[in-house]
């Protein structure tokens, strides 16, 4: 007879995304951590996508949390997912950890891209809606149905035009049904979250009437999400190393310029984790991904521009 006890017993993915709200839930009402999930399966509980299985626990935070969240998920035994060159030296909204234990990452936010006003603003008027719903015996908070809609609309746009499975969940999305309430609330959240102009063409198609965004929104910031969902298929990766290039203080700009055109064996790995450590295969790789990434320029530099605003190109 097998001897199991001396087997290592291994969560499945799914089981283990609901222990795995349940127990960060824990560890912020610990803290003192006011912890909102987004996404994952909430949504599909919510009737805003068809079901499938994560493969992170995504958790938003105030801004004046997300350290002290962070801090504590690697005091746990958490540690951050490998990440290359632009992860590593340009600030992003979100960070990502891994435990061998564990078959899913958990990913903390400090604000989600797409909703342009204040990121203590958004997250008190998200937290101020939210509701909860049971993970693994837990009551966790959780985005309401209108925020959720909300978040999976901005979430699938930024990247509908190079993945597939988000340009479904967008059509999933158009196909839910909403109440005429429900619809006012899309429309006024999105105002006061600043994502009403980021989702302009998304509302309407929830039949939620037109409207500006009350609450003050950089317009740069605006601009650069036009951009992002604006880039063609490829040309996502060249618009976010030209970003990093034209933010980088003048002392880091030749080193984001070298780490873009030919990135270390570390850096393309972590990008192309499918290819063997063989120095010919990946030099190939490298060459093949430079001349996309060139091909893909122009396509970008003219999103750029008609983003501009108008005084700048005259």
């Amino acid at each position: 007879m097998r001897d199991v006890t001396a087997e290592t017993a291994r969560l499945q993915t799914e089981e283990a995304i609901d222990l795995a709200h349940a127990w960060v839930h824990i560890l912020a009402s610990s803290l003192g951590v006011r912890a909102l999930f987004v996404k994952g399966p909430a949504l599909y509980r919510r009737g805003l996508r068809k079901k499938r299985t994560s493969s992170d626990v995504d958790v938003l935070v105030a801004p004046e949390d997300f350290g002290r969240l962070c801090s504590a998920l690697e005091e746990a035994g958490w540690g951050e997912r490998d990440s290359g060159f632009v992860m590593r030296n340009v600030s992003h909204h979100s960070r990502a950890f891994v435990s061998p234990s564990w078959p899913c990452d958990i990913d903390v936010h400090t604000y989600f891209p797409g909703f342009l006003a204040d990121p203590t603003l958004v997250f008190d008027t998200l937290w101020a809606r939210r509701s909860s719903l049971r993970f693994a015996g837990q009551r966790c908070a959780v985005t309401d149905r209108v925020s959720s809609a909300l978040v999976l609309a901005l979430h699938s746009l930024r990247s509908t035009k190079k993945d597939a499975r988000h340009s479904s969940e967008l059509t999933q999305l158009y196909s839910a049904s909403f109440t005429p309430a429900e619809q006012k609330e899309l429309g006024l959240i999105a105002a006061h979250t600043g994502s009403a102009e980021a989702l302009e063409g998304v509302l309407s198609h929830l039949g939620v009437a037109a409207r500006l965004s009350d609450s003050p929104i950089d317009p740069s910031t605006l601009r650069a999400w036009r951009v992002r969902t604006e880039v063609s298929t490829g040309g996502l990766g060249a618009y976010v190393w030209l970003r990093a290039f034209r933010a980088a203080p003048l002392r880091m700009k030749p080193k984001v310029l070298m780490n873009a055109l030919w990135p270390s064996d570390h850096d393309f790995l972590v990008m192309r984790p499918d290819l063997p450590h063989d120095p010919k295969v990946m030099n190939a790789a490298r060459r093949r991904r430079l001349v996309r990434g060139v091909a893909t320029l122009p396509g970008v530099v003219a999103a750029i521009w008609r983003n501009k605003p108008t005084d700048a190109r005259d």
